[in-house]
C-alpha cells in the first residue's frame, strides 16, 4: 500500500495540533517487545524493553488526564527504557527482571529470562519536561517495573 501523499498534504495548517503529552504519575502497562542494540556514540549493547501503557494510577492528575485537547489515547502512546549490558550497569536491568513476582531468575541467565518478560503487567513513571525547540512538551520514561 502506498502513502497518498496528496491527502496527507491536503490539511489546513491551523487544525494541526500536538498530540497531548500524559500527565505525570504512574501508568500500569504491558512490556510489549524488546530489541537488543547499541548507542550511537560509544556503541554502548543496550537491551531496549518496548512498553505500552494502559491505564493511568491514582497518582495521575485524572482532571487533566480527562479534559486534554485532543483526548488521550494510551493505545497509540509508546514508551521504551534502555538498560545497558555493560559490566557497571547490568544490575539494574537484573533489578527490573527480579521486581516481576512471577519470573523465575535465581540460577538463570538475563537471555532465558528477557523473553518471559514479553506481555507481562508493568508499572511505567512518566515524566514530563520542556521539549528541547520550547514548543511545548514532551513525555519521558522514567523507572520501569514489574506490576
Amino acid at each position: 500500500m502506498t502513502a497518498d501523499f496528496q491527502k496527507l498534504m491536503n490539511v489546513p495548517i491551523d487544525e494541526i495540533k500536538p498530540p497531548p503529552t500524559l500527565p505525570p504519575g504512574t501508568y500500569e502497562g504491558i512490556a510489549v517487545s524488546f530489541e537488543f542494540g547499541e548507542s550511537s556514540q560509544k556503541k554502548t549493547p543496550f537491551v531496549r524493553i518496548h512498553c505500552q501503557p494502559t491505564a493511568p494510577s491514582s497518582d495521575v492528575d485524572m482532571d487533566e488526564y480527562n479534559n486534554a485537547d485532543p483526548p488521550i489515547d494510551l493505545s497509540k502512546k509508546q514508551f521504551r527504557s534502555d538498560f545497558y549490558l555493560t559490566e557497571n550497569a547490568r544490575f539494574m536491568l537484573k533489578n527490573f527482571l527480579e521486581s516481576f513476582s512471577d519470573i523465575t531468575t535465581k540460577g538463570r541467565t538475563l537471555d532465558a529470562v528477557m523473553p518471559e518478560i514479553v506481555n507481562k503487567a508493568i508499572l511505567m513513571e512518566v515524566q514530563r519536561q520542556p521539549n528541547n525547540d520550547g514548543s511545548g512538551f514532551i513525555n519521558t520514561l522514567g523507572s520501569v517495573k514489574g506490576a
